[in-house]
């Protein structure tokens, strides 16, 4: 299963509805993201690689290693980017 394609459809609907992909990113606490789709690249430094990238669902395994990470990037105040999803 090729996570990308919803990055393709995120980005061919913000097309559509005139809008930037910024408009539909939500930050929230790292507990909650686990199973969502994620935004930005986030990882650990060093050595600075991401552990998740954009367009790829978030895990509890990925959570908790942010989480427990002395120093990581891509999270603002322990939030990490995530898409907006309708149910």
């Amino acid at each position: 299963k090729n996570e990308n394609v919803a990055v393709d459809t995120i980005m061919y609907l913000c097309d559509k509805l005139n809008c930037q992909p910024k408009d539909i990113i939500e930050y929230i606490p790292l507990k909650e993201a686990v199973g969502r789709l994620c935004a930005e690249d986030a990882g650990i430094f060093p050595p600075s690689l991401p552990i998740i990238r954009k367009g790829e669902r978030i895990s509890t395994e990925t959570v908790c290693r942010l989480e427990n990470a002395v120093h990581a990037f891509g999270l603002k105040a322990g939030k990490i980017a995530v898409y907006t999803e309708k149910e």
